[in-house]
């Protein structure tokens, strides 16, 4: 319905009404722009209304297709009722015809069935179309890929929808690297020019071109300016998660600093390696790998709960109030759970750990090489243990950031939507703003 929804905007445009005239305090049209987009509207069958107005979160009004039918031109004697998307007529029998499409009636009908606030269905119908508006085609053409996205995000601003800073971070940094990208660009066409006929290879896009891709597309696909705020800011934390780039360059500058009993094998090994490997720097110190594989394995998470939460903002389009309450409690449950598994991992250890001490304390007498023998199957019974205890604790707890990263997600970007449309959200929010 997309066309569609574009083509309210083009009219809008065209008649002057969104740049020339000052939005009305009561958020009405004026009647010039409202008698020509009621026009337009009133080619629309059932069907394609309804649908434009879902796309946009919103409804049409009750009982305004049986206005339109019940004042349809028709015979005397003839009655009219709305009818799954057409008006059924009766008097010498039973038919259906279109809805009207004469502006006149849809007018009157607008104006006799008006939400809450007073508004038509016209007037919500072009605050919907008018905050989806796309930078002209002159400014598409000279825009750069950032500029065009920064105005994507300032429309979504201005109706006082919660994108958050991480865009506007992302853009930033694309703008710098999109700089540089030109610069190296032209560096290339000079050296190209100079060696006629030798292939010279293309300058690589900024690193965060996918960002600002993934970004722009997500907001062209969402139905509403509320779930393109959602989308925006849910791609936008995709930039804290590391990238292979900045893994590697972590693990070369993370260094192993050995306390306790640094008597490790695995350490050993690593700096039998460390020429080959390059894990040494000059001072002779190891690069941290487990710490570093660990600060890896929580990005990687957070990766998939970043997605997690865009499949759940898609998803719940369309909860009510009832269906919200009954998910959050479904993960009430779930963080009860990971906690007591949390408390058993927990004892488990603690009584593993014990068991050893203990058997350690009864330990038989014996030859010295078999006393060290002894101690050293202990100490490996609770290496394990505390083992066990980590990769429980690190899975449990991953889970729980993950539970509360959604359940923040759907608090932002769903529950303000629960029993009302886009179009509402956006004028309290604007509201309380101010």
């Amino acid at each position: 319905m997309r066309p569609l929804v574009l083509a309210l905007v083009a009219l809008l445009v065209a008649a002057g009404a969104a740049a020339q005239t000052p939005p009305p305090t009561d958020g009405k049209l004026p009647p010039h722009s409202r008698d020509k987009l009621t026009e337009l509207v009133s080619k629309l069958t059932a069907e394609k209304l309804d649908a434009v107005m879902a796309a946009n979160g919103l409804e049409v009004p009750k009982d305004f297709y049986d206005c339109l039918c019940s004042n349809a031109p028709r015979t005397s004697g003839v009655g009219s009722r709305y009818v799954e998307g057409q008006c059924e007529l009766s008097g010498l029998g039973t038919w259906r015809d279109p809805l009207p499409g004469d502006a006149k009636v849809w007018a009157s009908c607008l104006d006799a069935h008006a939400y809450p606030d007073g508004r038509t269905l016209v007037d919500v119908l072009a605050d919907a179309a008018a905050s989806r508006r796309r930078p002209s085609a002159a400014t598409l053409d000279t825009a750069t890929p950032g500029q065009r996205l920064r105005a994507e995000i300032a429309a979504l601003k201005k109706v006082c929808l919660p994108v958050g800073d991480g865009p506007d971070a992302v853009i930033e940094t694309y703008d710098r690297e999109y700089l540089d990208y030109l610069n190296r660009r032209e560096d290339a066409a000079a050296i190209a020019a100079d060696l006629p006929g030798k292939t010279r290879p293309r300058p690589p896009p900024p690193a965060s071109q996918w960002l600002v891709d993934e970004m722009e597309s997500a907001i062209a696909g969402a139905p509403d300016p509320c779930e393109q705020a959602a989308e925006a800011a849910l791609v936008a934390e995709k930039a804290k998660v590391r990238t292979l780039g900045d893994y590697i360059g972590a693990l070369a500058s993370t260094w192993y600093k050995p306390g306790g009993d640094d008597a490790l094998e695995w350490i050993g090994k690593l700096k039998r390696l460390s020429g080959v490997l390059g894990l040494v720097d000059g001072g002779g110190n190891l690069v941290d790998i487990a710490k570093e594989a660990s600060a890896q394995a929580k990005h990687k998470a957070y990766s998939e709960a970043i997605e997690e939460a865009r499949e759940l903002i898609r998803s719940s389009r369309g909860w009510t109030k009832a269906t919200y309450d009954a998910f959050v409690e479904g993960q009430r449950s779930a963080a009860a759970d990971a906690w007591e598994a949390i408390r058993r991992a927990a004892d488990q250890h603690r009584k593993r750990v014990a068991e050893a001490e203990i058997r350690r304390a009864q330990r038989p007498p014996g030859p010295a090489d078999v006393q060290i023998q002894y101690d050293l199957t202990i100490d490996n019974d609770i290496s394990q243990a505390n083992a066990e205890k980590a990769v429980t604790l690190t899975e449990t707890f991953t889970r729980l950031d993950t539970i509360k990263f959604l359940n923040e997600t759907l608090e932002r970007h769903r529950k303000p939507l629960l029993g009302r449309t886009c179009e509402q959200w956006m004028m309290q929010a604007c509201g309380e703003t101010k």
